[in-house]
């Protein structure tokens, strides 16, 4: 049978080789974007709660009305999975207990302590993500995340003993320790919600997370006599600020961003949040960093990142082994 030569069935191979190269890259430009965006999003989440107490807007009622203004884009995004229907169970409910207590120890931290240094301290969250991985999950870890943590844990350590009041940090020391709070509260959220999402769709999960949050704050408001409503349209503002900008826009644009780029990659882009956040808050609330902030604020930002790294380190290979025993050997 007659058969084209080699030299004449290159060039279609090519051409295909060629334009799946241009349609990965253009992807990758896309989502690298996204990530950037959504980073930059999530980094006025304190700047903007900070502007709601501002305006007599009470810390939890904030965290609030944050997430009961979000419901109803989480309820249509969730809706084709609930009519397919899924299997409730107590579980389910547990991610949004971490998450309600994580925004409530956050949101009073800004009453004490800067948008930057509070931010930088959720951040480390990664550090005990890492730590209850390989503690509950049996997850591995490697010495990058070792050092990265004892890195983190000295910066923030030496944040909270030199920390002196000053403007935007009424005392420092309370708003810290909260924020600190707020890092373990986020890690528990983190290692509990990566459980239930083994059986619940992402969807569904965030559903319920807003609400139980949302009810949590509402439960702590109540027993505080906290204000249920803004009461000024300045407060409603921002309150409606945070909703859209942090936790709609920003969350759905980091997650579009993620499917597309390497993990290591994203692990640093999204250390754009606490540095936009301290410079947002030197520009717009007026908030000064001393030098010893800004070194220890340095040895924590590198701790995060190693500790991210070495993370995505362990994660990778444990999906390459994975996708290595379960691949299809079959011609």
């Amino acid at each position: 049978m007659y058969s084209l030569p080699p030299c004449l069935g290159r060039p279609r191979r090519d051409l295909t080789r060629t334009s799946t190269i241009m349609n990965t890259a253009s992807t990758r430009r896309r989502a690298m974007l996204a990530l950037f965006a959504g980073a930059i999003c999530i980094s006025f989440a304190a700047i903007f709660a900070k502007k709601a107490l501002q305006a007599d807007m009470g810390p939890m009622g904030s965290a609030f009305w944050r997430l009961v203004l979000a419901v109803p884009l989480f309820a249509v995004v969730a809706l084709p999975a609930l009519r397919r229907g899924i299997t409730w169970s107590w579980m389910l409910w547990l991610p949004a207990f971490f998450f309600g207590f994580d925004l409530l120890t956050w949101h009073l931290a800004f009453q004490y302590t800067t948008a930057g240094i509070s931010t930088l301290i959720v951040n480390t969250s990664v550090v005990l993500v890492g730590l209850g991985g390989w503690l509950l999950l049996k997850e591995r870890i490697g010495m990058l995340w070792a050092a990265g943590a004892a890195l983190a844990i000295v910066g923030v350590g030496g944040i909270a003993l030199t920390a002196t009041p000053g403007h935007g940090a009424s005392n420092p020391l309370l708003g810290n320790m909260l924020s600190l709070c707020t890092a373990v509260c986020y890690a528990c959220y983190l290692l509990s919600a990566k459980v239930v999402r083994r059986t619940v769709p992402t969807s569904v999960l965030m559903l319920t997370v807003v609400i139980g949050a949302a009810v949590i704050l509402f439960i702590g408001m109540v027993l505080t006599s906290e204000p249920l409503m803004p009461g000024t349209g300045e407060a409603w503002l921002w309150v409606a600020l945070m909703a859209l900008v942090p936790q709609t826009l920003g969350q759905g644009l980091v997650i579009h961003g993620l499917k597309d780029l390497p993990a290591s990659f994203s692990a640093i882009v999204l250390l754009l949040q606490p540095v936009g956040t301290t410079i947002w808050g030197a520009m717009f609330l007026d908030e000064v960093l001393t030098a010893t902030d800004l070194g220890l604020g340095g040895l924590v930002l590198a701790g995060i990142l190693l500790a991210r790294l070495g993370t995505v380190d362990s994660e990778e290979t444990s999906a390459a082994c994975t996708r290595a025993a379960t691949k299809d050997t079959s011609p």
